[in-house]
């Protein structure tokens, strides 16, 4: 049965009586292949007309989804939200506040009232209540300390993103990513950069995990040292210890010094991958390490940081983690994308079940995922007794 909208009956109806008005003539034969040719046409035309992708609505959606998330960006480097956390203020206002130009600012200001994230009533601008709470730096539930948010994270990812097409066209990484590459000086300004997002990691763990029966910790691949100074101050009774590259924690131990932890937090240079490590800690964390490692580097440091953990100890591993099926959560998507052209090896986000593999692999159990409130995954295991 074919369904026919308003405005085409009048064919239809026609075509009925032409049939039933003809059926003793000669000519019904020819009238009748000749109406249902006209028929066949008519749906035809009807169908191309009703499809739902006689239109490029998708396509064109996506070519300018991308401008208001520059405008957030750059409205988060700058930050635009958090002189307008106590009411409205002109373009002129603004930009004294921030230390800009009025003239460069009112383009990101109208954008970003686009964007739903300011409003504009004469020629003063005002946070919506979401950016009010959420994109002033000095509330608590800023959320430019979380992963997919952090405006200094997010300027190299989006940027290395434009470089997807020539990444994969010469097979090389445009944008690639090595610390061993990288001089002391940009290793510390990459953590000075990064350490807020560490920060927020360890408080949200601490929150969602019961660390009360833990005494001492290795922070693996810490980095920053920001992930263990929240432990420590969360949870007084536990000792740290830091592990990283010797290339890396000269810089530790500054940053560890500067937050007033060098009595609580020991720092060992040390690879972890090719191991051994030293010592016996309760609980290992790991926040975004195995995630930069070939899937043979991955499964080395896991069974070294298993060695050192205590029977009935427990590893916490966070950072990205893609479904199985490889096409969410979106943001990790997204990320993993964007890591075609950070990384050689491909593809650059694993995956919960090869995550799952590697634990097992490395003697652990009781595994579970799950995902922390600044948008880390999360998985947990337990070493046997």
């Amino acid at each position: 049965m074919v369904f026919v909208p308003a405005g085409y009956c009048s064919d239809a109806i026609d075509f009925e009586e032409h049939v039933y008005g003809t059926l003793a003539t000669a000519d019904f034969s020819s009238l009748l292949i000749s109406k249902s040719a006209a028929l066949l046409s008519w749906v035809r035309v009807v169908s191309r007309e009703m499809s739902p992708t006689s239109e490029p609505k998708t396509i064109k959606k996506l070519a300018t989804a991308v401008y208001p998330s520059f405008a957030m960006l750059a409205g988060m480097q700058l930050d635009v939200f958090t002189p307008l956390k106590n009411g409205p203020m002109s373009a002129e206002q603004i930009a004294d506040a921030i230390g800009v130009k009025p003239s460069k600012l009112k383009p990101l200001l109208y954008a970003l009232v686009a964007a739903e994230l300011l409003t504009v009533e004469g020629n003063r601008f005002s946070n919506t209540d979401e950016a009010n709470l959420f994109l002033v730096r000095d509330n608590p539930s800023y959320v430019g300390d979380h992963v997919h948010l952090n405006p200094f994270l997010n300027l190299w990812i989006w940027r290395a993103t434009l470089k997807t097409a020539e990444s994969i066209r010469t097979g090389i990484p445009q944008e690639k990513f090595d610390e061993s590459e990288k001089s002391e000086e940009e290793l510390e300004s990459l953590f000075r950069g990064t350490r807020p997002i560490a920060v927020r990691a360890g408080r949200e763990l601490v929150a969602r995990y019961n660390f009360s029966s833990y005494r001492t910790l290795l922070d693996v691949g810490g980095g920053s040292g920001g992930l263990a100074v929240a432990i420590i101050e969360a949870c007084p009774y536990i000792q740290a210890t830091v592990v990283d590259l010797p290339s890396v924690t000269p810089i530790t131990r500054r940053l560890i010094a500067e937050a007033g932890a060098a009595d609580r937090i020991q720092i060992m240079p040390a690879d972890v991958v090719r191991g051994p490590l030293t010592g016996a800690f309760d609980v290992a964390v790991l926040r975004a390490f195995i995630q930069v490692l070939w899937p043979n580097d991955a499964r080395d440091a896991l069974k070294n940081v298993s060695a050192v953990i205590n029977p009935g100890g427990a590893i916490y591993i966070l950072g990205h983690i893609l479904d199985n099926s490889r096409i969410s959560p979106l943001e990790e998507v997204g990320h993993n994308l964007a890591s075609v052209n950070a990384y050689e090896r491909v593809p650059a986000d694993y995956t919960e079940q090869e995550q799952k593999d590697w634990l097992t692999e490395a003697g652990f159990e009781q595994i579970e995922r799950t995902t922390l409130p600044n948008g880390d995954g999360v998985m947990t295991a337990k070493k046997p007794m």
